[in-house]
């Protein structure tokens, strides 16, 4: 979506499909903290609350500040991809949450922590150790660390 929406591109969300989003980061510190319980079992762990796809668009445009209207409401049956999709890819994360002794993260404070990232520039750094070959991320990494330590 953030790709189009800031070329003032149309997107088409869908409103008959619905997803728990759930940033990466807040999915890693999950997983870390899960580790370390006494837990067995299949968990699932996503985001905190189910939307649409066309929900999910126009709250990346708010978060961003870019214009809502550009997502418009579609189905997912009417659109022209090729293999069929599924309309419910929302998960029940009650055992997690449970596990956890809190809810799992809702989707504002992902999207407020993706701008401040791209804002920072983190999000250019993370890329950029990803395009380096192996042998000079390490190097980069090691500079990066000096960089932070105290």
């Amino acid at each position: 979506f953030l790709g189009r929406l800031r070329r003032g591109e149309r997107c088409t969300g869908f409103t008959d499909v619905s997803v728990s989003p759930l940033a990466a980061d807040d999915l890693a510190a999950q997983i870390l903290q899960l580790l370390s319980m006494p837990v067995t079992g299949v968990l699932h762990v996503a985001g905190g609350e189910a939307i649409t796809k066309y929900e999910f668009g126009r709250r990346v445009a708010d978060a961003f500040g870019l214009s809502p209207d550009l997502v418009v409401p579609g189905s997912v049956d009417a659109s022209p991809l090729r293999a069929r999709r599924p309309h419910r890819l929302t998960l029940d994360v009650g055992r997690a949450e449970t596990a956890l002794g809190a809810p799992l993260p809702r989707l504002e404070p992902s999207l407020r922590r993706w701008r401040e990232q791209e804002r920072d520039g983190t999000l250019d750094r993370l890329r950029g150790l990803i395009a380096q070959p192996a042998g000079s991320r390490e190097k980069a990494e090691s500079n990066t660390a000096e960089e932070v330590a105290p």
